[in-house]
């Protein structure tokens, strides 16, 4: 199996490029966020408060994204979330650079990413399936496995940071909304939903069934229980540390 097979498909090379594209814009607004609140001022604490609303939003709209995911056409999903995380991107940095970004700005935006975020990945899950053989699917696994952590954990970082130090934090912000843009272009390339996805979704059942339904099942499975607990106390014994304790720490030696 060439496990670069499935890049030969045109339209799955574009959802690619979109997935990339997003990826690498969530793994630079980490550093962004966190360099833009110390740049205002911030102590460890204040930028904790304003870091952890990141999660809190990814959290909040996970279940929901699943769920509607079924019902909204999938290019749709991603389409909104590209436009809505470019604006909030933008809007942010042009307010750093006006001078005027608060903190409250920047919790509220890092909310907004986290929630929107949230719902990307499910539609990508949905629509790879669409696009891609079955023969393929793990050839595909394969591409995303290797790409969240070179792009979202070591190539956003570095690029960002590096901008950032080179001038100031607003810049790697119009960075972030730049490579938004342009997955929005790629996601904008996908083919439309047939009649049938179409129907199917026009068709689900209830989205509070369902979201009831969601709950229900972590909280009565106990290995998807206990990988989302894992899950948290990960996040708040590394993820927390390395974006909050780190960027302060680089500042404060500088």
């Amino acid at each position: 199996m060439n496990p670069l097979r499935p890049l030969t498909i045109p339209t799955y090379r574009t959802l690619f490029a979109a997935m990339v594209l997003t990826i690498f814009a969530q793994g630079a607004w980490a550093l962004y966020l966190a360099m833009q609140t110390l740049d205002l001022g911030a102590t460890p604490a204040t930028l904790s408060g304003v870091v952890a609303w990141s999660g809190i939003g990814l959290l909040a709209g996970s279940l929901p994204a699943g769920v509607l995911a079924d019902r909204i056409p999938n290019k749709s999903v991603i389409v909104g979330v590209l436009t809505l995380n470019c604006i909030v991107a933008t809007a942010t940095s042009t307010a750093a650079i006006l001078d005027l970004v608060t903190f409250w700005m920047l919790a509220a935006s890092a909310f907004v990413i986290g929630v929107s975020t949230a719902f990307f990945f499910p539609a990508y899950t949905a629509l790879v399936p669409v696009l891609v053989a079955s023969d393929d699917l793990m050839a595909v696994n394969g591409l995303e496995g290797a790409t969240r952590p070179l792009v979202g954990q070591a190539l956003a970082p570095a690029t960002v940071g590096a901008i950032i130090g080179a001038s100031m934090p607003a810049a790697g912000g119009y960075l972030i909304a730049a490579a938004l843009a342009l997955g929005l272009v790629a996601a904008l390339r996908l083919p439309a939903p047939s009649p049938a996805e179409t129907e199917a979704d026009a068709s689900a059942a209830s989205p509070i069934s369902d979201l009831i339904a969601g709950f229900g099942y972590v909280a009565r499975t106990r290995w998807v229980r206990s990988s989302v607990l894992f899950a948290a106390v990960m996040g708040l014994v590394v993820t927390g540390p390395l974006e909050v304790l780190l960027p302060a720490l680089m500042r404060s030696s500088h």
